[in-house]
């Protein structure tokens, strides 16, 4: 006869768990570490990060220049990179906004050739393109946080001079790419955020009052762009200047760059651990590039 074992959930429980008690109160809960202070600059764009990124910029391009002058390329050594703006749609840049407006005039136009690579002759411009990105075929990928893979590569100059700076061509877009995606993300948040909401309609009555009835910054760009492709080009200019003017005194009346920031920062808060972990780490790996790249235009 088949033997039936009889007996208490807790005996069950005893023969799997070596015990059985009643459900204990749960413990507190892991102490989560909040975003180090250079992280949360890093993710709002605020503090030094500008700053930093002319340092890195202006270290990989002459690391760059350096490899490509081994390689039997002898271009002229690079002029220091253009200042990164600091212009932006919720921190606009009073003095940028006088003179060239929301800068318009130059979108699209993208980068102007390169003397030195438009006279290469056509067997040279395709090696120097293969010195600078490398093999096509070993690039490498890496899925950001949102959702995207992004390619990168790993050989040529371009990466070499990367890992010379971060340690490691894969740290270097991680420092620069999941960064951006993470900046990304939180501006995303804060822009739909009812604080940030409120603010902007109270810029929006300011801008009415001065004689410019748009709803937000990027309502007002769209519509000066549309007005360039039928109004004269000078006095598309000059309107151009006059609302990115207004808008930037209705932005610092209304304390939106302030309010902005606090609720990138807010949002950075609010990442998956995980996430917040990797910003921390990755503040303190481009912290240590900016220490290598300051030698570098020491040298």
């Amino acid at each position: 006869m088949k033997e039936v074992l009889v007996g208490s959930a807790c005996a069950i429980a005893l023969a799997l768990l070596a015990g059985c008690s009643a459900e204990q109160p749960a413990g507190p809960a892991p102490a989560t570490r909040p975003l180090d202070p250079t992280a949360a600059d890093l993710v709002a764009r605020a503090g030094s990060y500008y700053a930093d990124e002319q340092v890195l910029q202006d270290a990989e391009a002459t690391l760059v220049h350096r490899c490509m002058t081994t390689r039997g390329f002898r271009r002229p050594p690079p002029a220091p990179a253009a200042p990164v703006s600091h212009d932006e749609e919720w921190r606009p840049d009073p003095a940028h906004r006088r003179t060239d407006g929301y800068g318009l005039a130059r979108a699209g136009r993208g980068e102007p050739p390169d003397p030195y690579f438009v006279a290469l002759a056509p067997a040279h411009q395709e090696r120097y393109q293969r010195e600078l990105v490398g093999d096509m075929a070993r690039r490498a990928t890496l899925d950001l946080p949102s959702g995207p893979q992004l390619s990168y590569p790993t050989t040529g100059c371009l990466a070499e001079s990367r890992a010379q700076l971060y340690g490691d061509v894969m740290e270097a877009t991680r420092v620069t790419s999941v960064t951006q995606d993470l900046h990304n993300t939180v501006y995303l948040a804060a822009q739909a955020d009812p604080e940030y909401r409120r603010t902007l309609a109270r810029w929006a009555d300011c801008m009415k009052r001065r004689g410019h009835p748009y709803g937000s910054p990027q309502q007002a760009r769209n519509a000066l762009a549309a007005e360039r492709r039928s109004a004269a080009p000078t006095a598309a200019q000059r309107h151009e200047v006059a609302v990115a003017v207004a808008d930037a005194e209705c932005a610092a009346e209304v304390a939106l760059p302030g309010t902005f920031e606090s609720l990138l920062r807010r949002h950075a808060e609010l990442l998956p651990e995980a996430q917040r972990a990797e910003l921390n780490r990755l503040a303190t790996s481009r912290a240590a590039a900016l220490r290598h790249a300051r030698q570098v235009a020491q040298r």
